[in-house]
Order: C-alpha cells, then structure tokens, then sequence
C-alpha cells in the first residue's frame, strides 16, 4: 500500500449520486471511476434552450442514449476466451433495437461486437450487509456483473449500454 490513505478492501465509498459502494475488490477501482462519469454524463444531459417559438418558455433537452466502451476489466476475455474477447468487444444491452443498431455500426467499421445477457439474477451477488452494493460480485459472470453495477450509475430514462 503507498499510503494510509489508499483504499483498502471494507471501505465504504459514496457515488455522486448517493449510492454506497463496498469495496471488496481495489483492482476494480476502474469501475467507481466510471460509475461516477456515467452519473455526470446523465446529468450533463438536462439542459434549458430557448424553442424557436413563443409559445413556450423554454425546453428541456434530456440524454437518451449513453454507450460505454470499457474493458470491464479480464472479465471479458474470461468469459469469451483469448480470440474472441482480444479482437472484440461484449456488449450488454437489454434493448434490442439498440443492439441492432450497434452491430451494424460494427460490421461497417470492422470492429467485432458480442452480444452479452445481462442476467438479473446475477445481481444478488453485489448485495452488501453494509452499504448499496459491493464493487465486484464473484468470478463466474464477472463481465455481467460489471454491467449490472455500472447500469446502477445510468437514469432509469436513458438506454443502457455497457460494454
């Protein structure tokens, strides 16, 4: 450890948006950085503008889409194996329609995409005693597990995607 300030396994760490975070894994620390840029990024996306007409006063402009290119640590190459994962990326959405959407984008820049689940059930093991959820949940489906703790960080009116 560099200092008595570094975080260790225990520590209970507050999200930008209220949420509490066990830190049970300090290798994953990648993720609390990211759960945190995708709050802001949720954020960002309100805003007032002037419509072009009178009759209102003003409108708001809402983000409705985020995708995420992360590593989700090894987990993606655990899961999909050394050929696969090191020349493409998981993907985890529960929209379909946006899925297609980001195939399609794949096939026409080269870029290999893999859809993933997004099991719900998996979410029992990033259940704390302590706080909202633990950092990391066991090492089987750790890729799916890196994603339903980062769609934690996404307004409910915005599309996941999290690869």
């Amino acid at each position: 450890m560099i200092s008595g300030k570094g975080m260790r396994p225990g520590d209970i760490v507050t999200a930008s948006n209220g949420k509490t975070i066990e830190v049970n894994n300090t290798d994953a620390e990648g993720r609390l950085t990211l759960a945190d840029a995708l709050v802001y990024a949720c954020n960002q996306g309100v805003e007032k503008i002037k419509p072009k007409t009178r009759h209102r006063k003003f409108v708001i402009r809402v983000v409705n889409l985020i995708v995420d290119l992360a590593t989700l640590t090894g987990a993606c190459v655990v899961a999909l194996g050394p050929s696969i994962a090191v020349g493409s990326k998981g993907v985890f959405t529960p929209n379909d329609d946006l899925a297609k959407e980001l195939f399609q984008a794949s096939e026409a820049s080269g870029e290999k995409f893999w859809r993933m689940p997004l099991e719900e059930s998996y979410w029992e093991s990033m259940k704390s005693g302590v706080a909202d959820m633990v950092n990391t949940g066991g090492r089987q489906g750790g890729a799916i597990n890196a994603a339903l703790f980062l769609k934690q960080f996404v307004d409910e009116k915005v599309k996941v995607d999290a690869r």
